[in-house]
């Protein structure tokens, strides 16, 4: 019998039980094998590096086939001018005449502008987008890259129900006016990672997101929270005094350090609905 008198259904059925990884070489099988196999690559997209950004662009645009974006931001370097081209003389000649010239930096805010523009047109472009993660390598960052892939949640955030953020400090502030367009939102992650910032810097920033919790925890049913080893004077503790109650919260996780000096004091998680939450669900279960 040939593949192609089999219904479409039964090979999606067949598809089902195959590891994603084998499932992506079956894409010469028949045309539904290869619908299937574009359907589960493009299903999560990640935008890692503008080299491997610029071609995803035009596989996913106005795409039905993209739920899931990852944004990991990168770092963008000047581009080198061909030797004894213009833009090379060009600079050199204003070195010579402005040693303190700020060409370099003309050059990588020009590139930088143009590669996040791509990524937001791309992201507002994908219809049936529902979740959104942006990430931080822990390093040297631009603080445009993630205010402009922040600034475009209000254009999808009526579609995500999940949204998972790893964000520096420099950029928490921004968080509350975001928290009023994603009404849907139920699930939300947050990794805190705050380098080698004093106290009350990190208080400061991080009253943005307090701020954007307390607006959002009505509506969550899942929230995760985790901090990262190097931060260094990082306490949990004035956080969670003011973070408020979830009414619809039914799953919460914290993963902090294993000396639990992120967290000194756990009383102010004793007082929150994420610790009434943990203490109503270990109650519940059944003595051995």
């Amino acid at each position: 019998m040939r593949s192609l008198e089999i219904p479409s259904d039964i090979w999606r059925c067949v598809a089902g039980f195959l590891p994603t990884a084998f499932l992506l070489t079956l894409y010469s099988v028949n045309r539904t094998f290869l619908e299937i196999c574009v359907e589960t690559r493009y299903k999560a997209i990640d935008f890692v590096t503008y080299k491997r950004t610029k071609p995803l662009i035009k596989h996913v645009k106005d795409s039905n086939q993209a739920h899931s974006v990852r944004v990991l931001p990168w770092r963008v370097f000047a581009k080198q001018p061909k030797a004894y081209s213009w833009s090379s003389t060009r600079r050199l000649l204003t070195a010579c005449v402005s040693p303190t010239n700020t060409f370099e930096e003309d050059n990588i805010l020009s590139r930088l502008r143009k590669q996040t523009k791509r990524i937001v047109d791309a992201i507002k472009r994908l219809p049936a987008l529902h979740e959104y993660h942006i990430d931080w390598d822990e390093g040297p960052f631009h603080p445009e890259f993630y205010s402009v892939i922040l600034d475009v949640v209000p254009a999808i955030g009526i579609g995500l129900s999940t949204l998972s953020l790893k964000v520096p400090l420099h950029s928490m502030n921004s968080l509350p006016c975001l928290a009023a367009h994603l009404p849907n939102l139920d699930n939300l992650t947050i990794a805190l990672h705050t380098q080698a910032h004093f106290a009350p810097y990190i208080s400061e920033r991080i009253e943005g997101l307090v701020v954007f919790l307390n607006t959002r925890l009505r509506t969550l049913r899942s929230l995760s929270i985790s901090t990262t080893p190097t931060s260094m004077y990082l306490d949990l503790g004035p956080f969670f005094d003011h973070l408020g109650r979830g009414q619809r919260l039914t799953a919460f996780a914290l993963c902090i350090p294993f000396d639990g000096g992120h967290l000194a004091d756990p009383a102010p998680l004793r007082g929150c609905s994420c610790y009434i939450l943990v203490v109503a669900m270990l109650s519940s279960l059944p003595y051995p």
